[in-house]
């Protein structure tokens, strides 16, 4: 027998039927030995994950980037909200982000990747004006509102001055999704990519936290961040690592401009 969470449709609450459980516990469920259980594992489980010894604790877990809700409270008066997405591939932030926002409010995207992906987008995007890919920092607009990196800056080299570059367009947040950093000491290691092979930064929470700072930016919100690796969520897959070389779930950041 088929079993269904929903079931009927009914005009209001008093025509939905209660009821009963088969132990007389109440109607709806809410009073029954099953919910009152799962309350009390939910609880105890957020407790001892608050608890945990690391900077960032297991009780703060997204799954989704964070950058449609700064978006959304970023976005102030009449004109377009200005993002730029270092590393964004072809704008997924950017449909995210327009989608979530209400009616009346707009944004104008700027999508800074390689000369390649500039070229797809010039074919896949000609009927969306406000989003524009660039292959060069000099060619975006200063300043901008918003500046988002997910899933990038563990891949450039000179990070600290790829940070510097980006601090420069004088945003008042800056929104960094995917970062692999967490109580480990600082990294690389080799990403396999069908036959390449990436180079990768591992980071020290700490020592990252630092850098973003030293650009005049204040931290305002940290989560763990729960991707999808090899066709699974959960944290990054580095059994073959020694402990105190595995990272974690990586995480994401959001940063205000002091004075801003």
């Amino acid at each position: 027998m088929t079993f269904h969470i929903w079931e009927g449709v009914y005009p209001s609450f008093a025509d939905a039927p209660g009821k009963v459980s088969v132990t007389g516990e109440g109607d709806g469920g809410f009073e029954g030995s099953q919910w009152l259980e799962k309350s009390v594992r939910r609880a105890v489980e957020a407790r001892d994950r608050m608890r945990s010894p690391r900077t960032i604790k297991p009780a703060a877990l997204a799954r989704d980037y964070v950058l449609p809700v700064v978006a959304a409270l970023a976005h102030s008066g009449d004109r377009p909200l200005s993002v730029l997405d270092f590393g964004g591939g072809l704008a997924i932030s950017y449909f995210g982000a327009e989608a979530a926002l209400p009616a009346g409010r707009s944004l104008v995207f700027h999508c800074l990747e390689s000369e390649a992906l500039r070229r797809e987008a010039s074919a896949l995007f000609t009927d969306y004006p406000d989003l524009h890919f660039h292959s060069e920092f000099a060619t975006v607009p200063k300043p901008v509102d918003v500046v988002h990196a997910g899933s990038s800056l563990q891949y450039v080299e000179d990070w600290r001055g790829v940070l510097g570059l980006l601090c420069g367009f004088a945003p008042r947040y800056l929104v960094l999704a995917d970062i692999p950093a967490s109580d480990l000491e600082t990294f690389v290691s080799i990403q396999n990519y069908y036959e390449r092979h990436i180079r990768h930064w591992f980071w020290n929470i700490g020592e990252f936290v630092a850098a973003v700072e030293a650009n005049g930016y204040q931290l305002l919100y940290r989560s763990n961040y729960q991707g999808v690796y090899l066709g699974r969520e959960g944290p990054y897959p580095m059994d073959n690592f020694p402990p105190e070389r595995q990272l974690g779930h990586s995480c994401q950041m959001v940063f205000r401009k002091i004075g801003a």
